[in-house]
């Protein structure tokens, strides 16, 4: 599978701080011998360190009696050495994940997808039809300003895409203020999904937690954590406010088609692109291209 091409530019200080792309897959049947063929395979790319999962998690099924389970969920993750990639196989929700903490062109991500997959399915030649049900990508910013910047500066529609806008005539005297929007699109062939979640969080001494990543993509096993790295901006002993932008794309394949086809790359490449649109129609380009030193690329292949 080779990477398609793909115009682009980039963000040298990039607000983002994360990326997740995930496959959903109609079923995920591996036997343990074909288990032990993925992780010798996936020794050949960045995914060379393996470690297992098991959480325990409770169902609920609703109805007039609502049935409660506990169950285990195993999993198996792969990381890159300095642990800034990781690829995760949840067979029990039919899933693989690749994450990255260490974004910087949608090439190179893509890539190692591939990469990966390709590694996989030569391995394990029946997983070459394991029918994808969806694919998508996942994008979070943390947005902080400079000195001399108001955060509503960084959007396009000024305060109005902050969600604590509502309420900005109540007084200051409030000991914490948290706001969240979020907004879904489902375009025209119905088979495609975008998802914009802003959420506007306070950095002050008194509250020096920061929260990175939305609830949805938070791991919960600490054994397959991340390192993140934040802005700079983001300076915790400044009272202010600051964003964590959530953009999700999603596509249904328009046909059924199998990992090992060329479809599936192409629908990476179509979904990420998406992903990028959205987030570049929410900023407000003047001022990101200054602060974050935006620079044009040639066309990459």
């Amino acid at each position: 599978m080779g990477i398609a091409k793909f115009m682009n530019g980039k963000f040298q200080d990039a607000p983002l701080v994360y990326v997740c792309a995930q496959f959903k897959f109609n079923f995920l049947d591996l036997t343990l011998e074909q288990e032990i063929a993925v992780g010798q395979a996936l020794q050949k790319t960045i995914f060379r360190k393996r470690l297992n999962s098991k959480d325990s998690v409770t169902s609920i099924t609703p109805g007039a009696t609502p049935r409660v389970e506990n169950l285990t969920v195993e999993r198996e993750a792969y990381f890159s050495m300095d642990q800034r990639n990781c690829l995760v196989i949840d067979k029990d929700n039919n899933l693989i994940e690749f994450r990255t903490s260490r974004y910087e062109r949608s090439n190179d991500f893509i890539g190692n997808i591939f990469s990966a997959l390709k590694a996989m399915t030569e391995a394990v030649t029946p997983m070459q039809d394991f029918s994808v049900a969806e694919v998508s990508f996942n994008y979070v910013d943390i947005i902080a300003p400079k000195a001399e910047r108001q955060l509503q500066d960084y959007f396009a529609h000024g305060d109005k895409a902050l969600p604590l806008s509502v309420i900005k005539n109540v007084s200051d005297n409030d000991v914490l203020q948290i706001g969240s929007t979020r907004f879904t699109r489902v375009l025209k062939d119905n088979r495609t999904r975008l998802d914009i979640e802003i959420e506007q969080l306070p950095k002050s001494p008194s509250t020096p937690e920061i929260k990175y990543l939305p609830n949805q993509l938070v791991e919960r096993n600490r054994a397959f954590s991340m390192p993140i790295d934040l802005p700079s901006t983001l300076n915790v002993l400044e009272e202010g406010f600051y964003a964590m932008v959530w953009t999700k794309a999603s596509k249904l394949p328009q046909d059924d088609i199998g990992l090992g086809s060329q479809e599936v790359e192409q629908l990476c490449v179509k979904t990420h692109g998406l992903a990028k649109e959205s987030f570049h129609s929410l900023i407000n380009q003047d001022v990101c291209k200054t602060d974050w030193n935006w620079v044009d690329i040639k066309q990459e292949h």
